[in-house]
Parts: structure tokens; C-alpha cells; sequence
């Protein structure tokens, strides 16, 4: 976008609001939070995203991995619905917040729907967590 914001460009551009309240998330498990469909000639830009693991729920497990590049738990924005590459990724190894870098804006500019997805990436151990995020969709 440049230029000035016109009161009809303001109009073409919408703020997404990605939320997860805290919940259970068993062992080797994912929960899709959303999917945004993005046409042609429509951007998607990942403005933020976060997760927070609140508590283990199995403590004094020691964890084993299904994917190391994911962490123990992580919430991703993937093209599509497979859990392949994720385009923007927050994750923890611990207990605690991560985010993706908030000066780094995501922009998805293939038309497709996008998928964000919270997963533990854990085969012996639960967790409770919860996620946070902005995106905008330019029309």
C-alpha cells in the first residue's frame, strides 16, 4: 500500500483477529484455530502471532518428538491444510510466551486459503495453552 489511507482504501483493508482461549491440548494433537481464504489480487500480511504454554499437564515427563523443528508446542500459519511448512511459526520448548518477530510482517500473496493451526508436538505429554495473533487482509 502507498500513498495516504483514503476513506476508501481503509474500507478495502480488514483486520483478522487470530484468539485461543486456553485449553487442553493432548499429546500429539493440533487444533486449526482459523482458515482465511486470500483471492487474487488480495494479500494477507501476519502482523503477529503468539503462543503460551500456561502448564504442563504431565509434569516430570521428559519430552519426546514427533517434529523437533516445531518445538514442544507451537501455532503456525500454513498454506493450505497440511502441516508442512509453515509460513510465519511461534513455538516454546518450555513453559512460557514466544512470539514471531513483530518488526518482520508476513505477507501471503497466493491465492489459497490459509490455516492457522495450534499443535503439540509432544507423543507423551499434555499441555494447556493458549494463542494470540493479528493478520490483515487487503482486499
Amino acid at each position: 500500500m502507498n500513498g495516504y489511507v483514503t476513506p476508501t482504501r481503509f474500507q478495502r483493508v480488514l483486520d483478522i483477529p487470530i484468539s485461543f482461549a486456553q485449553t487442553e491440548l493432548r499429546r500429539g494433537k493440533y487444533i486449526q484455530i482459523a482458515q482465511i481464504p486470500v483471492e487474487a489480487n488480495q494479500q494477507l500480511h501476519v502482523r503477529a502471532l503468539a503462543i503460551h504454554c500456561v502448564k504442563n499437564l504431565t509434569p516430570g515427563a521428559v519430552p519426546v518428538y514427533a517434529t523437533t523443528s516445531l518445538g514442544t508446542v507451537s501455532v503456525g500459519v500454513y498454506f493450505g491444510s497440511t502441516l508442512t511448512s509453515p509460513l510465519a511459526l511461534a513455538y516454546v520448548l518450555n513453559l512460557g510466551i514466544s512470539s514471531i518477530n513483530p518488526f518482520h510482517v508476513v505477507k501471503c500473496l497466493s491465492a489459497g486459503v490459509y490455516t492457522v493451526v495450534i499443535s503439540n508436538n509432544t507423543t507423551n505429554m499434555d499441555f494447556s495453552v493458549a494463542a494470540t495473533g493479528c493478520t490483515k487482509l487487503y482486499l
